[in-house]
């Protein structure tokens, strides 16, 4: 839990508070506009594939302390992976770590009073709950913006 705050955090920091951060976001809005101010796609794609990969490395090193490793083991995280990000929002490091975060409480505490055959089916039951709810969240955000006052066309 410690290194996975580290490396969130460090990555949160470097995205929104480093040149090279912003460039990567710039790149990731839009790459062709960011290409057009001077950012450098190529050398930022391969620092970002280098770094994706090392933080993998090193993540895996850490689950391999912790459980013993079979060929089904990528194919058990990946949901969780996918469900975390989604939830957390995309771009938003910190976002996926608290998502993963109360994914895992939740699947858990699933497994402890049904099958824990189950808890995938709860980790993509919420990410459909979330998805479904988001037109209605988006829906009251802008009427509670807009300060109750509707304009005629």
């Amino acid at each position: 839990m410690v290194f996975a705050i580290v490396l969130v955090g460090a990555s949160a920091f470097a995205l929104h508070h480093t040149r090279w951060g912003r460039a990567v976001q710039a790149m990731r809005q839009d790459g062709q506009v960011a290409e057009t101010f001077g950012v450098k796609i190529l050398p930022i794609a391969l620092m970002i594939s280098g770094l994706a990969a090392a933080s993998a490395a090193a993540a895996g090193m850490v689950v391999a302390l912790k459980m013993p490793l079979t060929p089904g083991l990528p194919l058990h995280w990946i949901g969780i992976v996918v469900v975390a990000t989604l939830l957390g929002g995309l771009g938003r490091p910190l976002g996926a770590l608290v998502a993963a975060i109360v994914l895992m409480v939740i699947t858990n505490a699933w497994s402890l009073w049904f099958p824990p055959q189950w808890a995938p089916a709860v980790t993509f039951g919420m990410l459909f709950a979330f998805l479904a709810l988001q037109p209605l969240v988006r829906m009251a955000r802008e009427r509670f913006s807009s300060g109750g006052t509707h304009e005629l066309a």
